[in-house]
């Protein structure tokens, strides 16, 4: 929005807090934002300084994501001040760091895939107990059935033999 005094006073203050409550995040983003607005504004050896606080924040606290993009903007900020060196140094940190994010990401995405069809297979696998238990029922509901039936016809054939041997002397 290019109103980078107001956009400036915000980061400074923000950052005065973060001497209170110490969250890496806020701090990450404060510097960043005011070494982005130094920059913008060609004070870019101002900026860097606030980059290379941002940077030590992100190491400390591990978060490669931060390192990657904060590695961007300085390799960018040496870069306008002619210092190639610096510049490949951190285009160096930058790439190694997103390499690693990206691993990381992918890592984490064939992780789920492999648990999903896992997943997959054992849901497919109750199924088909579920289906053979149903055939089960089914076919037992059918022998109690003829059963039942058998029973049922046999039934008075029975009693009819148990009548007539029984009018028969013996």
């Amino acid at each position: 929005m290019k109103q980078y005094d107001s956009a400036l006073q915000m980061y400074t203050n923000v950052l005065k807090l973060t001497a209170k409550i110490p969250d890496p995040l806020v701090i990450l983003d404060a510097c960043n934002g005011i070494g982005n607005i130094l920059t913008e504004r060609h004070q870019t050896n101002e900026g860097i300084k606030y980059f290379l606080r941002s940077l030590d924040v992100a190491q400390k606290n591990h978060m490669k994501q931060a390192i990657s993009e904060t590695a961007r903007y300085l390799e960018e900020s040496y870069e306008q001040v002619d210092d190639d060196k610096d510049a490949l140094k951190y285009n160096k940190l930058y790439l190694e760091y997103r390499d690693s994010v990206y691993n990381d990401k992918s890592t984490v995405e064939i992780q789920q895939m492999q648990f999903d069809y896992e997943l997959g297979k054992k849901e497919t696998q109750i199924a088909l107990l579920n289906k053979d238990k149903a055939i089960e029922r089914s076919s037992l509901e059918k022998q109690k059935s003829y059963c039942l039936g058998f029973i049922n016809r046999i039934g008075p054939s029975c009693n009819y033999i148990h009548i007539t041997i029984s009018q028969y002397p013996q």
